[in-house]
């Protein structure tokens, strides 16, 4: 642009004398400048915060920094202590320019300074005219005037600069062949013998073009070792087109102690003899023991030209030991950009068993039921575990430690997608019957009514005499649901014994629930890991006796009549159990303390009697229960507790 300044480092080449010539430089590196960097920007920028597409050395002494704001072009020689402006250097009253040529896409431009202004002409992939004309406004410079017409034009992909000479010959050459399609087609009216004389003039013509044209040279690419980086000449430097040869050498070269502190590097050499521009690009590929094919990804231009990519590939065949990181797009390419929770989890199982194949068969369940597994854990929000394990993967610098990294950028864009109307699923971690484990991921339903006749078969078969079951099966099993508009699985694990006259899953929950709710002993012993955690702990426990198991429920058949009071009894008896315990330890202590007493208290006796006469319901000892553990939080008022909605799930 223009409008902006651009600074051109120059490579100093071995000086004659003192005197700062031109011809002993060489160009090294075109960029922009931003905002009004100053030359010591410049300098400090080259030197501790290098561009990442700039291969040369530090900036230095002897070094010329040359500075183009469109208007002005100046050339600063880089002292010891400051810069030194060479007004001489440019030679700049060469540097108006009077023709610019450019590639932008697969079309050309060129423009030339006339004596009314510029006259310009667009071409396409074949050198064919498109438009021309003339721009008749001399106080612009070439390069703006270049801007504005190639805006114009609608050609805003990216411009390559070329060489004006060049595509003027390559146009001259489609110009002769337009020519002669045209002489070709106004013969076609003369009288055959004119006709075939014509034909064979053209064919002449352009036999004698393409014969005497010199055969086009290909760009192609030489490989280089060198034992220091920043600068070759400071030890032995090697290239070679034969990719093995110097990857032999640049071995060879990082296995020498004496030269190790120098920085070895490998890379390529872009050769192109028709394009002086680009030709001898060189570019560090291999650092260390890692291939960074990543580096082309700032240089644009050369990152995608098919040569390029190929050298990569190569060079990554001949080093297939070290680790390898390719460029953006192929490692984008590796797994889509948005993937389904089905694809996730079919691509962590995957990069797990390639992983380490012998653990995989020794700890995992291949197939679906692994891939449902995974499902329901992404969707329940469990996505830590999975990076942390990538990240393990990665850190092996191994052949999978690229889809490893890619896999981790995925894992951290994903959002679960839940069903509309999702019904609650079960995942059975392990259970001593092993048709409840077919398939282990189930919908909760269709396990329940599994467990629930199986409970009621084995309980029918207890032992007539202790009343015990001749049958028990233990199940462990993690249960997966989401309320409706909620956007992620909550999930808990439960283990329960079928065949003990308990019903199915949810009955199971019931009961368990509700122990723990009446349960004294057990209460105490939350209440004895502090106040705000048994807080916590009979809030969780309420919430799922009034929320989840209801939800739960409207899933699955009703409880049948007989397990339901089953449950009621065992919670009752349980409770007077517990209460007998009490009632008896208050006895034995009245005992101690009244010891040689006869007396007693008819009243209270009578009273103790009255109140083992009256049995509660077990309804009326969970409310009566309920009751007495909110009163002790505080949870009767109604700004606190269950009565304002408190969920955790």
């Amino acid at each position: 642009m223009p409008s902006k300044k651009r600074a051109t480092p120059i490579s100093l080449q071995p000086l004659d004398g003192m005197q700062i010539k031109k011809e002993d430089y060489k160009l090294v590196y075109v960029g922009k400048l931003s905002g009004n960097m100053s030359l010591d920007d410049i300098f400090e920028r080259f030197n501790i915060d290098r561009p990442e597409d700039f291969r040369g050395h530090s900036l230095s002494v002897s070094d010329i920094i040359v500075l183009n704001d469109g208007e002005k072009v100046t050339a600063h020689f880089v002292d010891s202590i400051s810069f030194e402006q060479l007004d001489s250097f440019l030679n700049l009253e060469e540097q108006v320019l009077s023709e610019l040529a450019y590639e932008v896409g697969e079309r050309y431009f060129a423009i030339q300074r006339t004596e009314e202004g510029y006259d310009y002409s667009f071409y396409d992939e074949d050198f064919r005219l498109m438009d021309g004309g003339v721009y008749e406004n001399d106080q612009i410079s070439i390069e703006e005037a270049a801007e504005e017409l190639l805006e114009d034009e609608g050609w805003t992909g990216e411009r390559i600069r070329g060489d004006y000479d060049q595509l003027m010959e390559k146009v001259e050459e489609m110009d002769e062949v337009v020519m002669a399609e045209i002489q070709k087609s106004q013969g076609e009216y003369k009288p055959l013998a004119k006709v075939e004389e014509l034909e064979e003039a053209n064919y002449n013509m352009i036999d004698n073009v393409l014969n005497n044209m010199p055969p086009k040279k290909e760009p192609y690419l030489e490989y280089f070792a060198t034992e220091c980086d920043e600068f070759h000449d400071m030890g032995a430097y090697e290239k070679s087109t034969d990719v093995n040869q110097i990857a032999a050498v640049y071995e060879k070269y990082r296995e020498n102690p004496k030269t190790a502190y120098l920085g070895c590097s490998m890379g390529i050499i872009y050769r192109d003899p028709e394009d002086s521009y680009y030709d001898e690009a060189e570019f560090a590929i291999v650092k260390g023991n890692t291939v960074f094919g990543n580096l082309m990804d700032d240089v644009r231009f050369y990152g995608e030209l098919a040569l390029v990519r190929e050298g990569i590939e190569k060079i990554h065949e001949a080093l297939p030991d070290y680790k390898y990181v390719p460029m953006r797009d192929v490692r984008e390419a590796m797994y889509p950009e948005k993937m389904t929770t089905e694809q996730l989890a079919e691509a962590l199982d995957e990069i797990a068993e390639a992983f380490d194949p012998y653990e995989y068969r020794d700890n995992v369940e291949r197939g679906e039921n692994t891939v449902q597994e995974v499902m329901l854990d992404l969707r329940s929000g469990n996505i830590h575990s999975y990076i942390s394990y990538l990240k393990d993967i990665v850190d092996e610098e191994c052949d999978l430690s690229v889809r490893a990294g890619v896999l981790i950028e995925r894992l951290k864009a994903y959002e679960p997608e839940l069903l509309k109307d999702m019904e609650p699923m079960v995942y059975v971690n392990y259970c001593e019957e092993s048709d409840l484990m077919n398939p282990r991921c189930q919908k909760l339903s269709e396990l329940d009514a599994k467990t629930a006749e199986m409970d009621k078969e084995w309980y029918a078969k207890r032992d007539p005499k202790t009343e015990e079951p001749t049958k028990i099966a233990k199940i462990y099993v993690t249960v997966y649901y989401a309320e409706k508009g909620e956007q992620m699985l909550h999930h808990f694990k439960k283990s329960m014994d079928i065949g003990n006259g308990h019903g199915g899953i949810v009955s199971q929950l019931k009961y368990d629930n509700e122990m723990k709710l009446t349960d004294e002993y057990w209460i105490n012993y939350q209440k004895g890991k502090g106040s705000e955690e048994f807080q916590k702990y009979m809030e969780d426990l309420t919430d799922m006796q009034n929320h989840v198991l209801p939800y739960l429920q409207s899933f699955c058949n009703l409880e049948e009549k007989g397990v339901k009071e089953r449950r009621e009894q065992q919670i009752a008896e349980r409770y007077e159990g517990r209460a007998d315990e009490r009632v008896t330890s208050t006895e034995a202590n009245e005992v101690v303390k009244d010891v040689g007493k006869t007396d007693r208290k008819p009243a209270q006796q009578k009273q103790a009697v009255d109140g083992k006469d009256k049995k509660l319901s077990i309804h009326e000892r969970l409310e009566i229960n309920k009751r007495i553990i909110q009163e002790k939080q505080g949870k009767d008022k109604t700004e606190r507790g269950v009565d304002l909605g408190v969920r955790t799930v």
